[in-house]
């Protein structure tokens, strides 16, 4: 954009239509300061920018993860402009539709009816993807039915939307129509095959998830990073560790193995068929790993017993620089306990509200102190962190403390300090 700007400034005269390629140069190249500052010094200027400058000052905002800041600017933008672009109205549908603002997006919607939007194909596309996302799916149905013209986004929008709502039979239902459509334009591309197949793979239904991929591979379908994570998810749920490798040597040939979500699927495909110094390896390799990488890794030690490489990890991870969350402490304290590392995982889970300011709000912090307590014999211990929690006990912080019970039950016959605790009739049957 140097060079642009260079340009635009040697200009004698900056027509609108070069204000809006540079704002849009901007905008493209995800640099939404620059955008801003384009969008302000064509106000100074005295050149009003007109709809094509704030659709694209919006898309900035998309592209850069401000969406917070879109509504707002499209309501600026159609009270000074009295009006908006397909293409803005169709950027707002998308924030809608990703973060949920059901109320939004339905006024929006009565905009598109108002404004005369309902004849663009892709602000419909976008009404597909928010109903869909939304759990409204006879709106969304009843949408993509009314639409006279369907092209493949279309289609792709209706069928990413059901997987998200549990709907992984209806997503491969409507797959199937594509196929079967007979338009040669219209065919399932990457796209549509990996919705479907990551909507199996995460409802764990892997053994559907791996028969979509080899149809998919059987169509000469590419597959890209978030299919080989998909089906690299599903490999390791059931343990298949053969077609986990051969679904690495093809990830390895599609020069995909290096991507971080690939990679990461390795890892936890690895893990979970015991293959702990492959996992390593992968691990090593990765150029760029973030805090999924490290929370595979804990997890992993800690699935198996090993109780003291999942500590050493966790320190290997702080001394990087990658600040552990919530999830870390469920895997380090678990694998404490498996391990029978009381001091460590009392410790740790001090450090985790101290030094990481992450307070214990997620029941499976106390499920796993009160196991980690329990399988030490410290019952009393164990009794005081139930009685202390800020929010009710679920069943596996009450199974935890069962089962401790049970297996100390004479000690704390003797004792009475199972009477310190009210534990669910249910679960002492």
């Amino acid at each position: 954009m140097d060079h642009a700007r260079k340009v635009f400034d040697g200009m004698q005269f900056n027509s609108r239509i070069s204000w809006n390629s540079l704002i849009s140069g901007f905008s493209k190249n995800y640099d939404l300061e620059g955008t801003v500052n384009v969008f302000k010094w064509m106000e100074l200027e005295g050149m009003r920018p007109n709809l094509v400058a704030w659709t694209s000052l919006l898309s900035a905002h998309i592209r850069c993860g401000k969406c917070e800041d879109v509504l707002r600017l499209f309501r600026e933008m159609r009270l000074k402009r009295n009006g908006a672009t397909a293409e803005a109205v169709a950027v707002v549908l998308s924030v809608c539709a990703d973060f949920y603002m059901s109320y939004e997006g339905i006024a929006i919607h009565g905009y598109v009816v108002t404004g005369g939007f309902q004849d663009y194909m892709f602000v419909n596309n976008s009404l597909i993807c928010l109903y869909g996302k939304h759990g409204n799916m006879e709106d969304s149905s009843s949408l993509f039915r009314q639409m006279k013209a369907k092209n493949l986004i279309t289609w792709n929008s209706l069928i990413s939307s059901l997987p998200e709502t549990g709907l992984c039979d209806e997503a491969f239902e409507v797959f199937s129509q594509l196929e079967k459509s007979g338009d040669s334009m219209l065919q399932p591309n990457v796209i549509t095959w990996t919705t479907v197949i990551s909507g199996f793979s995460s409802k764990g239904r892997g053994n559907e998830c791996l028969d979509m991929f080899r149809r998919m591979l059987y169509a000469n379908v590419d597959p890209n990073s978030v299919t080989f994570a998909s089906v690299l998810s599903a490999c390791g749920e059931l343990a298949i560790l053969d077609r986990g490798r051969e679904i690495h040597g093809h990830s390895i040939r599609s020069r995909l193995d290096d991507n971080i979500l690939v990679g990461n699927g390795l890892i936890n495909m690895y893990m979970k068929c015991g293959k702990l110094k492959e996992a390593q390896i992968i691990f090593n390799k990765l150029g760029d790993r973030d805090l999924v990488s490290w929370n595979s890794m804990i997890a992993g030690y800690g699935m198996h017993g090993f109780g003291e490489d999942c500590l050493l990890t966790l320190c290997q991870m702080v001394e990087v620089g990658q600040r552990p969350d919530e999830v870390t402490f469920v895997a380090v304290l678990s694998a404490c306990s498996h391990a029978g590392l009381v001091t460590e995982g009392q410790q740790l889970f001090d450090q985790m509200v101290n030094m990481f300011s992450i307070q214990p709000l997620i029941l499976e912090h106390y499920a796993c102190m009160v196991d980690l307590l329990g399988r030490a014999g410290l019952l009393q211990e164990a009794c005081d962190i139930v009685k202390n929690m800020p929010m009710e006990p679920n069943v596996c912080v009450w199974g935890a403390l069962l089962n401790s019970c049970r297996m100390y039950k004479n000690r704390l016959s003797r004792s009475g300090r199972l009477q310190n605790v009210e534990v669910g009739k249910t679960l002492q049957k």
